[in-house]
């Protein structure tokens, strides 16, 4: 099995979940970004089936819900902080 590399995940959620992101925050207190209510982004030295598990996604527990693995890399119109917190994480992943 090859070595697991730090990555940036997107977290995607079906409905609002405070619990949901308070998990992540808990998780990961350094190494997330709040993009809304559903959507957080998230950099760990994982896989998308143990960040799920460990989040609590893959039981259902917070409704339906994905773990995505990116490549760091966006584009779009958002806050000056999402992409100063992807540049920055998206460096140290590397």
């Amino acid at each position: 099995m090859g070595s697991i590399e730090m990555a940036i995940f997107a977290v995607l959620a079906d409905k609002p979940s405070s619990a949901l992101g308070e998990k992540i925050a808990e998780l990961y207190p350094r190494d997330h970004y709040v993009l809304s209510t559903t959507q957080w982004l998230v950099k760990a030295d994982t896989i998308p089936r143990t960040l799920a598990e460990e989040l609590d996604i893959r039981g259902g527990t917070y409704g339906r819900a994905i773990v995505i693995r990116t490549t760091g890399e966006a584009s779009g119109w958002h806050s000056k902080s999402v992409w100063q917190w992807l540049t920055q994480k998206t460096k140290d992943a590397q």
